[in-house]
């Protein structure tokens, strides 16, 4: 008995074993992503742009407290 095994890419998983017209056993897989990959996928890009906005923030907070910093040093070395 042949088997075959095709691949091809969709938004669906499925998963379908059937008999052809000669007999032999036909495995069709078709690529899935959907659900999974599209949630993470999302959920990566908000992680990301969330930390992104974070950074940004401390970065921020970072060069205003090094610019107070170094005008309270400017003004103490007068």
């Amino acid at each position: 008995m042949n088997v075959y095994l095709g691949l091809s890419i969709s938004s669906l998983w499925t998963k379908e074993v059937h008999l052809n017209n000669q007999g032999a056993t036909v495995v069709r897989v078709i690529a899935c992503k959907i659900a999974a990959n599209e949630t993470l996928s999302k959920s990566l890009i908000e992680n990301h742009e969330l930390l992104y906005q974070e950074n940004k923030v401390l970065t921020t907070s970072q060069e205003t407290e090094l610019g107070r910093t170094r005008r309270h040093e400017g003004n103490s070395s007068e």
